[in-house]
């Protein structure tokens, strides 16, 4: 007969858990009287047959202590019921069956044929360096191909677009001494150039900007006009002088009876001198056409819009002396084009 040690309840000598608190009972060792007989069996063992009789005896001191270690292992890893029900449920984390995992589907490439391998390059002796030759070459000549496509297209785009002209040295009205305009001025928009000439001779042992300020002061004190008339002035020389502003419309005597042109979006080039009577410089001819070309890049105006006065009144401006509007029209083309 065995009490609980928790709750004092008699229960089985062989019952291990309470039938009724659930306590689980402490151990009571039986194995006193074998480990004694074991003790014994070895003495015994040791004097009748000496070595023999140990080695029996070790044998079975051994399986003894395997049974006792055993009995321990299952009486210390037991757990309560609920515990015990707990261990025995199947979890959720189990391995799948090979028969649940999808095979995987077959793949379309076809595996690699041992004659497709690329051929391994050679790792010394003469086929190394020829090899070496051979892609040095391929590299070279890629190279000398890329920068040719280059050029081509670099020189591609030279042609197709003209290389422009740059704006000629212009001396400002200060140099001369210009005076401020009188009044407001009608504006425009540039759109042709015109190109005549002073109509008095001109320059010797007379300095140019002596003679613009005169012809400024004429216009506007003798003609009523609000500015010098030229929106440029050249002088013999090759110097080019700003007059009136580009943006304001020029005042002349042409706009007038007998002539009556319009003179909206005109630009007056005004030539220093008289060309009935005198010839132009290489200086001066140079600059007229490196202004009107600038003046049509810079205007967006065509070199077929270069009058000249005699082209449509009555006039010689600016001179029989003066080559015609067909020859400043196809330099100043050449110009733009970059041919000089």
């Amino acid at each position: 007969m065995k009490h609980c040690s928790s709750c004092g309840k008699i229960i089985q000598p062989e019952d291990t858990f309470c039938s009724y608190c659930g306590q689980q009972q402490p151990v009571v060792a039986h194995k006193t009287g074998v480990s004694a007989l074991v003790l014994v069996l070895v003495f015994v063992g040791v004097m009748l047959v000496g070595g023999g009789g140990i080695l029996f005896a070790m044998a079975l001191s051994s399986s003894e202590t395997g049974t006792r270690d055993a009995t321990a292992t299952e009486e210390q890893t037991a757990t309560t019921p609920q515990n015990a029900a707990v261990a025995d449920a199947p979890t959720n984390a189990s391995e799948p069956s090979p028969a649940d995992v999808p095979e995987s589907p077959p793949t379309d490439a076809p595996e690699p044929s041992p004659t497709d391998a690329p051929e391994p390059l050679p790792t010394d002796g003469p086929d190394l360096e020829a090899t070496l030759a051979a892609l040095e070459k391929d590299a070279l000549q890629a190279t000398i191909t890329a920068l040719e496509a280059e050029n081509s297209a670099a020189e591609a785009a030279r042609v197709a677009e003209p290389p422009g002209v740059n704006r000629p040295p212009i001396q400002g009205r200060s140099s001369w001494g210009a005076v401020e305009p009188i009044s407001a001025m009608t504006s425009q928009t540039p759109d042709r150039i015109m190109l005549s000439h002073e109509a008095e001779s001109c320059c010797d042992g007379v300095d140019p900007r002596d003679r613009i300020y005169s012809i400024q002061q004429a216009h506007m004190n003798r003609n009523n006009w609000n500015d010098i008339s030229f929106h440029y002035i050249i002088a013999p020389d090759g110097t080019i002088y700003e007059g009136r502003n580009p943006g304001f419309q020029v005042e002349s005597g042409f706009s007038g009876p007998p002539h009556y042109q319009n003179v909206n979006g005109m630009i007056a080039i005004g030539v220093l001198g008289n060309y009935d009577i005198q010839q132009p410089t290489t200086a001066s001819l140079r600059s007229i056409e490196q202004l009107m070309a600038w003046l049509c890049q810079e205007y967006d105006i065509s070199p077929q819009e270069i009058h000249q006065w005699r082209d449509m009144t009555t006039s010689s401006s600016p001179g029989a002396s003066m080559p015609g509007s067909t020859t400043f029209r196809q330099n100043v083309s050449n110009l733009l084009q970059g041919n000089w």
